[in-house]
C-alpha cells in the first residue's frame, strides 16, 4: 500500500482534436481609383440627401402657403354677403383712386376675396385686399407671409430669386413659379388708360 501512495498518479486522458482548418476570409483591395469613387459617392449621397430632404420638406409647408397666410391675417379674407357685390374691374378702379402707390393693374379672385394687384407676376408685392361685398379694402400687404416667402425662393431657385420672380403657387394658379406668368382664367389683366 505504501508503494502504491508513492506512485505517480496515471495522467487524465485528454482527447486532444486538430484546430479546424478554417481559411480566412480575404478582404479584397480596392485600387485608388475604387477608393476614390467609394468615397466621393458616400459624400455626394450625403449632401443630394440632405438637399432631397429639405426641398421636400420646405415643398410641404408651401402646400399650406395660403392657409397660413389666412391663419395670421384672417381680417383680409373677410367675404360679406351682399345681393349686388362689387365686380373685380370695380375692385380695380377703387384701388387705383385710393392707392396709386400700388400701380395696380390686375385683379385676382381668391375665395370670394379680390386681390388686387400691381404689375409683378409675384407674390411679393405689395396687393389689396378688397371684400366685394362692401366694396372695403380689407388690408394691404403681401399675399404670404416673410417666412413663406423666403421658403418659396429657398424651395424654387435655392435662395437666388429675385422677389419679382417667384409667382403664384397652388392648383390651377400658376404654370411656372419661377418664371412671370399667371393662369388666365385666375386673374383679369387690364389696364386703367383701356378700362377708363
Amino acid at each position: 500500500m505504501a508503494r502504491d501512495a508513492l506512485r505517480d498518479p496515471a495522467p487524465a486522458r485528454t482527447s486532444v482534436r486538430p484546430a479546424p482548418n478554417r481559411k480566412r476570409a480575404v478582404r479584397r483591395a480596392h485600387g485608388p481609383v475604387s477608393k476614390w469613387w467609394i468615397r466621393t459617392h458616400w459624400w455626394v449621397s450625403i449632401v443630394f440627401g440632405l438637399w432631397f430632404m429639405l426641398q421636400a420638406t420646405s415643398g410641404s409647408v408651401l402646400l399650406f402657403g395660403s392657409d397660413i397666410a389666412r391663419m395670421l391675417y384672417p381680417e383680409r379674407y373677410i367675404v360679406t354677403a351682399s345681393a349686388t357685390p362689387m365686380g373685380p374691374l370695380q375692385s380695380l378702379r377703387m384701388v387705383q383712386a385710393s392707392h396709386p402707390e400700388l400701380g395696380a393693374t390686375g385683379v385676382q379672385t381668391y375665395e370670394g376675396v379680390h386681390l388686387v394687384r400691381g404689375p409683378s407676376a409675384g407674390r411679393d408685392r405689395v396687393d389689396a385686399f378688397v371684400d366685394p361685398g362692401t366694396g372695403r379694402i380689407t388690408g394691404i400687404g403681401r399675399e404670404l407671409p416673410g417666412f413663406v416667402m423666403l421658403l418659396l425662393n429657398f424651395h424654387d431657385c435655392a435662395l437666388t430669386c429675385e422677389g419679382r420672380r417667384s409667382t403664384t403657387t397652388g392648383p390651377g394658379r400658376s404654370t411656372s413659379r419661377c418664371c412671370p406668368g399667371r393662369h388666365p382664367s385666375r386673374t383679369v389683366r387690364a389696364r386703367a388708360t383701356a378700362r377708363r
